[in-house]
């Protein structure tokens, strides 16, 4: 019975170790789902200074957002 009681406490303190990694994962992709939009904005703006758009790109661009 004793062996039972301990099995049962052992696999409650699994599951809640297992809820807190989830929750941790969770939090992690989050930070990184932002930072990696922070990171592909600064790349495109690194490419427009390298590469600038033309006249014609920047004024359907601007007709797109209209």
């Amino acid at each position: 019975m004793r062996a039972f009681l301990k099995m049962r406490a052992l696999l409650g303190d699994k599951r809640e170790l297992a809820k807190q990694l989830a929750a941790l994962e969770k939090e992690l992709k989050q930070r990184l789902d932002v930072h990696e939009a922070v990171i592909v904005t600064i790349l495109q703006r690194v490419m427009d200074i390298i590469d600038p758009p033309t006249f014609t790109a920047i004024a359907a661009e601007a007709a797109h957002r209209i």
